[in-house]
């Protein structure tokens, strides 16, 4: 007997210009929401995976954070990722300064949790106040998985590597990357300018 298939919504994604606007926002008015949302969309992470993030996994002499579990809300931490594989994500400069400014706020070990707590987050409910404030700023009310697609939907408009992608968003197989290509359009960017007849 054939499993039936489940249809996946298809993930939206913010502009570069809506992500400021969004985390000006969450800055001003809701600073712990603002450092949960600054971090997924930087490091293009499942909630889970933000979610399990200790200082321990944050390595800020060589930039980089190692993703290698996932805390469910519902079933509680396990020691692996999505696709089994543990990864490491470049830390840019802007996300060194906010996770300077959270060590300040969150850090007393290396087992301390990265973020500080956030109830909604906590519980897995993180999406609901995440669409209302986005409806409020007149952007896309977007799902909080939909700040990873951001993430890379906006590394692959500004060219970075397919395989750089892949290895940041965690994705063993192109196919998974190309949901992110056709939201994106840089398959097509430049294809039909050959087609010009009229010169």
């Amino acid at each position: 007997m054939q499993r039936p298939k489940i249809k996946r919504k298809e993930p939206l994604e913010l502009t570069h210009e809506q992500v400021i606007k969004l985390l000006k926002y969450l800055r001003e008015n809701h600073p712990i929401m603002f450092y949960h949302v600054a971090l997924s969309v930087h490091s293009c992470a499942r909630a889970g995976e933000v979610r399990a993030l200790t200082w321990a996994d944050v390595d800020l002499e060589n930039d980089r954070i190692s993703i290698a579990k996932t805390l469910d809300p519902k079933v509680g931490l396990k020691f692996y990722v999505k696709n089994g594989e543990p990864r490491k994500v470049p830390v840019n400069s802007e996300l060194k300064s906010i996770l300077l400014a959270l060590r300040e706020q969150t850090y007393t070990s290396p087992t301390d949790p990265v973020l500080p707590h956030w109830r909604e987050f906590a519980d897995g409910e993180q999406g609901k106040p995440l669409k209302i404030i986005c409806r409020g700023l007149g952007i896309p009310p977007i799902r909080y998985h939909d700040l990873r697609a951001t993430g890379i939907t906006l590394m692959l408009l500004n060219n970075v590597p397919l395989a750089k992608v892949m290895l940041v968003a965690g994705h063993k197989r192109i196919t998974s990357t190309q949901i992110y290509l056709r939201l994106s359009g840089v398959e097509a960017i430049d294809a039909t300018e050959c087609l010009r007849f009229l010169g």
